[in-house]
C-alpha cells in the first residue's frame, strides 16, 4: 500500500515537472514575441503555483519514503523475531531427551523454596493481568462485538427453542439435532468462543485461558446431552483434568509447582483410563448397537490415552519434563479439542437445522424441495471441518506443525518436469486439480440452484430453462478451467497464441468434433428440440433425454439409449413430433365387405375413437372411405391423441375395439380369396 502510493506520488512529480517545463517554454515565447504584462503575470503565478504544489508532493514523498523506511525496519524486526522464534522452537523440540527439570527424589521443597515460588507465580499472574486489561482498554470496541455476537446466538437459540419443540413434534427424526435448543445460552457461549481467534486476534494468552475454562460449563453441558449415562463420570473426570491443566499453565512461571502439578495430572490420568478399561464396569453398562461400536473406539482411545499417560508420568518424574509435556501435554490436548469441537458441531448442526426450517429460507423452492440434501451435505462440511481443526491442533501441541507445514511445502515444489520452460511441480498439479474441482462443484450448485430456484420462478418458453442452465454451466466450467491454467502457472496470453497456432492444423483432424460443438450450441439457442422431444431420424425414433455440448442421447422404445453427434441433428431432416404441442394423429387403416353399410362403418369407427379416453376430442376423430378394393370398401379412421410416447398402445386399442364392434354388428372383415379352378386332363 505504502509502495503504490510513493509510485502514485512518484508519477504526479514527474506529471508537475513536465507542466512547468511547458509554462516556462510559454513564458520564453510570450517574452519573444511582446506579450502584454497581464499575460506575462498569468502565466508566472501558473508557474509559481506548480512550483508550490510540487514542493508540497515532494514533501509528501518525503514523509511517505520515511514512513515506508520504518514500515521495513519494523517488518525487518518482527521476521527476526519469528525467526528467532521459529528456531527456539525446533531447538526446544530437538532437546526433547535432555533432562530439563530436577527428578522428584532431587527436588528442593523446603519452606523458603516454596514461599519464593509462590511469589513468582503471584507477580507473574499479575503481570498477565495488567497485559490483559490494557488490552481491554485498548480494544473495547473488539470486546463490545464478541460480547454481541454471544447475545445475538444467544437470542437465536432461545428464540429457537419453542419452534425446535414443534420441529420433532414433526420430524422426530431432529430430536437430536434440536437438543442444543434447550441449552441456548451453552450453544451461544460455545460458537461465540470459535469466533475468537477471528475477532480478537491479539488477545493475551491469559484472556484465552480465561475463555476456555468458562466454555468448559457448555462444553459438558451439550456433550452431556447426546453421551450415554454411563460415560458422564469419564466426562467430568477430564473435566477435572481440564481444570487442573489450567491451573498448571498459570504456574508455570515456577517449575516445581508445574511439575508437581503435572504428575498428579499423570498419575490421575492412568487410574481414569485403567478404570474406563476395567471389563467389569462396561459389563453393567447397557447399550445399543450404536454405542457398542463407539463403546470399542473409546476402549482405543483409552488405551492410547494409557500409554500416553504413563510413559508421560514416568519421563516427568525422572526430570525429562519437554518430553512429558509433549506426549501427557498432547494427549489432554486432544481430548479437550475434540470435546470442544463436538460441542461445537452439534451446536452448528441445530442451528443448520433450524435455520433450514425457519420461514424465510422455506420459501427458496430448492430448500422446500432438497432440505434433506442440502443438511447431510452442510452437516458433512461442519464435521469435515472440525476433524481438519483437530488434527491440526495437534499438530500445533505436539509442535509437529512447523515440520510438517515444512515438509508439504517441499514436497509441492518438487518439479515435475525440470529444465523445461514451464517448470511445473507438485503444487502447481494439485493447485490446477484443485481448481478444476472447485469449478465443477461450482457448476453442480449453479444448474441445482437454477434448476430448483430461480428458473421455475421465471416465465420461460419450454427448453429455455435448460438451455440457461446448460449454457450457464459451460461457461462456470470453462472459467475454472482457465483460472486452473494460471494456477498451473500458464501464462494465458502465450496459451491463447498457442491455441491459434494449433488451431489450425488441430482442426483439420477434429472437424468433426468442432462441428459438433458448434451444432451443440446451436440446438441450446436456436431451440429446434428440447429434452422430452419425440424426434425422428431416418429410421431412429425416440425421445431426447439430455442435449450436451457434443453429442445427445435419444431414448428409444426398445428401451436403448442411443448417443447421436449434434452435427446430425443440423445437418440431416429432422421430424420433432412434440415441438410445438405432444398431439400425434394416428391413422387406421382397415376393409370391410361390400355388403356392409358404408355409412354405419364410418359411425362405428367414429363412435368408437371417441369412447377412447385417450383420444381427443378436438380435433374431432374423422372416418373416410378411401377406396374400393378387389374384395374390400377401404376405410381409414384419423384421431390425434396426446400420447406422443405411448400413441402405438392407443393404435393398438382402437384396432382391438373396432375389431370387436364390428363382429357385434355382423360386418364382415373379408379376406383375400381367390378362386382356383382345376381342370382334369383327359387319359391318354
Amino acid at each position: 500500500m505504502l509502495t503504490d502510493q510513493a509510485k502514485r506520488l512518484e508519477d504526479l512529480i514527474g506529471e508537475l515537472a513536465k507542466r512547468r517545463d511547458l509554462w516556462r517554454r510559454t513564458e520564453d515565447d510570450a517574452r519573444a514575441s511582446g506579450a502584454p504584462a497581464p499575460v506575462l503575470d498569468r502565466v508566472q503565478e501558473s508557474l509559481a503555483a506548480l512550483s508550490a504544489t510540487q514542493k508540497s508532493v515532494e514533501k509528501r514523498r518525503a514523509e511517505m519514503l520515511a514512513m515506508q523506511d520504518k514500515v521495513t525496519r519494523e517488518l525487518a524486526l518482527v521476521d527476526d523475531a519469528v525467526s528467532r522464534l521459529t528456531a527456539y522452537r525446533q531447538q526446544t523440540v530437538g532437546k526433547i531427551l535432555v533432562r530439563d527439570s530436577h527428578p522428584v527424589w532431587a527436588m528442593d521443597l523446603s519452606g523458603r523454596t516454596r514461599g519464593r515460588l509462590v511469589a513468582h507465580v503471584r507477580d507473574e499472574f499479575q503481570s498477565d493481568a495488567r497485559d490483559l486489561r490494557d488490552y481491554a482498554v485498548e480494544n473495547g470496541p473488539r470486546l463490545a462485538l464478541h460480547l454481541m455476537v454471544f447475545l445475538v446466538l444467544a437470542a437465536l437459540f432461545r428464540s429457537g427453542r419453542s419452534r425446535a419443540r414443534r420441529i420433532v413434534e414433526q420430524e422426530a427424526t431432529l430430536e437430536q439435532a434440536t437438543r442444543v435448543f434447550q441449552l441456548p445460552y451453552s450453544s451461544a457461549f460455545l460458537l461465540a468462543a470459535l469466533m475468537t481467534g477471528w475477532i480478537q486476534p491479539a488477545l493475551p494468552e491469559m484472556g484465552r485461558q480465561a475463555i476456555s475454562l468458562i466454555a468448559l460449563v457448555p462444553v459438558l453441558r451439550v456433550v452431556r446431552a447426546y453421551m450415554h449415562p454411563g460415560f458422564v463420570a469419564g466426562l467430568y473426570a477430564f473435566a477435572g483434568f481440564f481444570v487442573t491443566d489450567r491451573i498448571r499453565f498459570f504456574c508455570s512461571p515456577s517449575p516445581v509447582l508445574e511439575q508437581l502439578l503435572f504428575l498428579g495430572e499423570m498419575s490421575a490420568g492412568c487410574l481414569l483410563m485403567a478404570w474406563v478399561l476395567r471389563p467389569a464396569r462396561l459389563g453393567k453398562v447397557e447399550l445399543s448397537e450404536a454405542a457398542v461400536v463407539a463403546l470399542r473406539r473409546i476402549g482405543i482411545a483409552a488405551r492410547i490415552l494409557f500409554a500416553a499417560f504413563a510413559v508421560a508420568l514416568v519421563t516427568g518424574a525422572c526430570g525429562f519434563m519437554q518430553l512429558g509435556r509433549l506426549l501427557g501435554g498432547g494427549a489432554l490436548s486432544a481430548v479437550y479439542g475434540a470435546l470442544g469441537l463436538y460441542a461445537s458441531v452439534r451446536a452448528s448442526q441445530g442451528l443448520v437445522a433450524y435455520g433450514l426450517r425457519t420461514r424465510a429460507l422455506r420459501r427458496l423452492r430448492m430448500v422446500e424441495f432438497s432440505r434433506e440434501l442440502i443438511e447431510r451435505r452442510m452437516n458433512r462440511v461442519l464435521v469435515l471441518a472440525a476433524v481438519l481443526t483437530w488434527f491440526a491442533l495437534v499438530l500445533s501441541r505436539l509442535e509437529l506443525a512447523v515440520p510438517t507445514l515444512a515438509l508439504v511445502e517441499s514436497i509441492l515444489a518438487i518439479p515435475i518436469a525440470p529444465g523445461t520452460e514451464l517448470s511445473l511441480t507438485f503444487g502447481k498439479v494439485l493447485a490446477f486439480a484443485v481448481t478444476v474441482y472447485v469449478a465443477w462443484l461450482l457448476s453442480r450448485f449453479v444448474r441445482f440452484a437454477l434448476h430448483e430456484d430461480v428458473l421455475p420462478r421465471l416465465s420461460l418458453a419450454r427448453g429455455v430453462d435448460y438451455a440457461v442452465t446448460t449454457i450457464l454451466t459451460y461457461v462456470v466450467l470453462i472459467g475454472g478451467f482457465l483460472v486452473a491454467l494460471g494456477a498451473l502457472g500458464l501464462d494465458l496470453n502465450r496459451a491463447s497464441l498457442l491455441a491459434g497456432a494449433l488451431g489450425v492444423g488441430v482442426g483439420f483432424g477434429l472437424q468433426n468434433v468442432v462441428n459438433n460443438f458448434v451444432s451443440g450450441l446451436i440446438l441450446l439457442l436456436e431451440r429446434p428440440m428440447q429434452v422430452g422431444d419425440t424426434v425422428q431420424i431416418g429410421d431412429l425414433t425416440g425421445v431426447v433425454t439430455r442435449i450436451g455440448i457434443r453429442s445427445s442421447t435419444l431414448r428409444t422404445g426398445q428401451g436403448s439409449e442411443v448417443i447421436v453427434p449434434n452435427g446430425i441433428f443440423i445437418s440431416e431432416r429432422v421430424t420433432n413430433w412434440t415441438l410445438s404441442d405432444q398431439m400425434r394423429r394416428i391413422d387406421l387403416s382397415l376393409g370391410v365387405g361390400y355388403g356392409a353399410d358404408p355409412e354405419r362403418v364410418l359411425a362405428i369407427l367414429v363412435e368408437v375413437a371417441q369412447a377412447h379416453p385417450n383420444v381427443l376430442p378436438l380435433p374431432a376423430p374423422t372416418a373416410l372411405l378411401r377406396g374400393f378394393g378387389q374384395s374390400t370398401l377401404d376405410f381409414q379412421l384419423s384421431a390425434w391423441t396426446n400420447q406422443p410416447e405411448g400413441w402405438v398402445q392407443v393404435r393398438s386399442e382402437l384396432g382391438i375395439s373396432i375389431l370387436r364392434r364390428l363382429q357385434a354388428e355382423g360386418i364382415e372383415i373379408p379376406y383375400p380369396q381367390q378362386d382356383v379352378h382345376v381342370r382334369t386332363l383327359p387319359k391318354a
